[in-house]
């Protein structure tokens, strides 16, 4: 421990955050130990989701912003971190507020300033963090779609203004990286396809939402497969308006009722899944989850009940063509050489515990151990 006390760096950090931080990089300093020790942990994590190609590549970018977060840090942020408890990052001090960047103005001052000296006036002492909702330059839905996530809206103010609101408060942010705006470098089109084709495919990308931990989410839309509303965006200039249409009810239910609609067969698979989900404790909130590493044409992961005797193999074709597959579960710690589909009731066969599989393009397996 260097001379100086751990108790004085808590109170010179509680007192003024921004100093632990250079404003110019210190690259000579040794590498931090933390990222040689956690080095591989990290890799099998990234591994697992993008495979190993992609995984070290990413790693080196990421071993690269790492080096430079660490070579702006100053000697006694970096003290101070040799004690951080991690489980300790949040207490019963901690309080939050949210709040846009612009909620109080006056005409003459920039948002983000008057914040700040808000904050610093009647918050102080009583509420610690600030959470700023999207503050990036955007095009439309109030700050969600966003042109640019490296630079403060000049409307809210600069990056000085957020480096000064955290001398006494602790910062959150809203990423929203999914939220880029048509304006953006970042906009990709989507293009449209075979109708039959199209709902396979979006009824794979929702049942992934479904087969994951936790509690899934339905967007009302979701449930018919609405189909994106250009024109509103054309006229409300709001790029979110192209999935919050309105649905005239007697059209709704005359959709619903036709076999022949896109309506009616994505509301009526999906809504068959939804069901069938419902009755696998395989699939409770708290179940535990093994993402496998396959293919990368194919997501894929094992979940399995609270109490350990229910696994469900879930596997989704990612892809608009055929996929053979052959998967070893004994591998993945499955003993089993029957299966059962639970969306289809087909059975499968594993002789000696290895499952060969054919999956066309956006194909849904949900196959269930021993049954």
């Amino acid at each position: 421990m260097t001379s100086i006390s751990q108790n004085s760096l808590q109170t010179e950090f509680a007192r003024d955050r921004s100093k632990f931080y250079r404003l110019e990089p210190d690259y000579d300093r040794p590498m931090s130990d933390v990222l040689i020790k956690h080095k591989k942990r990290i890799l099998d994590k990234l591994t697992i989701i993008y495979g190993e190609e992609t995984a070290k590549t990413s790693f080196t970018d990421l071993e690269r912003i790492m080096k430079v977060h660490y070579a702006y840090k100053d000697p006694k942020m970096i003290e101070w971190e040799k004690d951080f408890d991690p489980t300790e990052r949040f207490t019963e001090k901690d309080v939050i507020l949210i709040t846009y960047g612009d909620l109080i103005q006056n005409g003459d001052q920039l948002p983000l300033e008057l914040l700040s000296d808000f904050s610093e006036q009647y918050l102080k002492g009583a509420i610690n963090t600030l959470h700023i909702l999207p503050f990036f330059p955007y095009s439309s839905d109030r700050g969600f779609s966003i042109i640019d996530f490296e630079e403060v809206d000049p409307r809210l103010g600069t990056w000085e203004n957020i480096e000064k609101l955290k001398t006494n408060f602790r910062l959150m942010f809203d990423g929203v990286f999914n939220h880029a705006s048509s304006k953006s470098r970042w906009f990709q089109e989507f293009l449209d396809g075979n109708p039959d084709f199209q709902i396979k495919r979006f009824l794979a990308s929702r049942s992934i939402a479904l087969v994951l931990m936790g509690v899934p989410g339905i967007y009302w839309h979701s449930l018919f497969g609405s189909k994106n509303d250009a024109d509103a965006v054309l006229e409300e200039e709001q790029t979110r308006s192209i999935n919050r249409r309105t649905i005239d009810r007697d059209n709704l239910y005359r959709a619903l009722n036709d076999k022949e609609t896109s309506t009616y067969k994505i509301s009526h698979h999906f809504g068959e899944m939804i069901e069938k989900r419902t009755k696998e404790r395989a699939f409770h909130p708290n179940g535990p989850q093994q993402i496998l590493s396959i293919s990368d044409a194919l997501f894929s992961l094992i979940r399995t009940s609270v109490d350990g005797k229910e696994h469900i193999l879930c596997i989704t074709n990612i892809t608009d063509e055929d996929q053979d597959i052959t998967f070893d579960a004994r591998k993945a710690g499955l003993q089993a050489e029957r299966w059962r589909n639970v969306l289809s009731g087909k059975q499968f066969k594993s002789p000696h515990g290895v499952l060969s599989l054919n999956l066309t393009p956006y194909d849904v397996l949900w196959l269930k151990t021993g049954e």
